[in-house]
């Protein structure tokens, strides 16, 4: 059985037929198509799979453009890849854009990207708990 891990480990690793598969995943997610890396199309895949309502990848609040964003309900979900936030200067430009971000009204929630890799479940529940929360809050 193909799992999604394998599925996304194997695209862009320029094998034949690579292009294909992503064209069919892109049509059948057109959210794939604006994500910019493979975590955030990884974590679409999770919530598609998870049956939760599909985010807008890297849509644009002000001049910023958080990864994944649920714009009726005001939640945004970052993704952590260790590249782009490890060093304390990425972590104080997260935790300055998190406060800006918040301030206009928006949840911000986070999740690693060794989270999002190894413990799928979890991030699936947090985020869910999240969106019912945002509901509530309506």
């Amino acid at each position: 059985m193909l799992s999604l891990r394998d599925l996304e480990a194997g695209l862009g690793q320029g094998r034949p037929g690579v292009a294909a598969v992503r064209a069919a995943l892109e049509t059948h997610l057109p959210q794939l198509a604006r994500c910019a890396n493979g975590l955030e199309r990884r974590y679409v895949l999770l919530c598609e799979a998870a049956g939760l309502p599909l985010p807008e990848p890297n849509a644009r609040i002000g001049s910023y453009r958080p990864d994944m964003l649920w714009p009726e309900l005001r939640l945004i979900v970052e993704l952590d890849g260790s590249r782009a936030h490890s060093t304390p200067a990425q972590l104080a430009a997260d935790a300055a854009r998190q406060a800006a971000l918040e301030a206009l009204g928006f949840r911000v929630i986070r999740f690693s990207r060794a989270e999002v890799e190894l413990d799928a479940d979890g991030v699936v529940a947090g985020t869910e708990a999240a969106l019912a929360e945002q509901a509530r809050r309506g």
